[in-house]
């Protein structure tokens, strides 16, 4: 009986954190692709449900987790990626524009303002933190 509910607990928290990380996927395709190539017809949602078919649908369908090589290769190829750009074009506008009187006046916030802002950095990190869970045993 007590197995029944742990096993209940998990498919619900892992429910949870695919409608999670299907809404931040949402977020940040809604800059990506609606905001950047001014696709009127097409809302957050449908970006949503389109991703969800095209990539995530197929790569759960596998029977074995070894079956993800290949993509997994590619998600970690894309993330040194990246990275990679993200120091070169943080180099590159030091070298050519210098640190300017505008260095360290970047937009972003290292420190929250109000309450409310601790409460949504709170839920993001509890989001990041919980995509980390022990993975449910994977039969064979």
């Amino acid at each position: 009986k007590t197995g029944l509910i742990v096993e209940i607990s998990i498919i619900v928290f892992t429910f949870g954190v695919l409608v999670g990380y299907i809404s931040a996927v949402g977020d940040m395709l809604e800059d990506g692709i609606i905001k950047t190539f001014d696709v009127a017809p097409i809302n957050r949602e449908i970006i949503m449900i389109l991703f969800w078919l095209v990539f995530m649908l197929p790569l759960s369908l596998f029977e074995k987790v070894d079956d993800l090589k290949y993509s997994s290769s590619f998600g970690m190829i894309a993330a040194c990626f990246f990275v990679f750009v993200t120091v070169y074009k943080s180099i590159e506008s030091v070298l050519t524009e210098g640190y300017g009187d505008s260095w360290g006046d970047s937009g972003v916030r290292l420190w929250p303002n109000s309450f409310g802002d601790v409460l949504i950095s709170l839920s993001l990190m509890s989001f990041v933190f919980s995509c980390q869970v022990n993975v449910p045993r994977i039969y064979k």
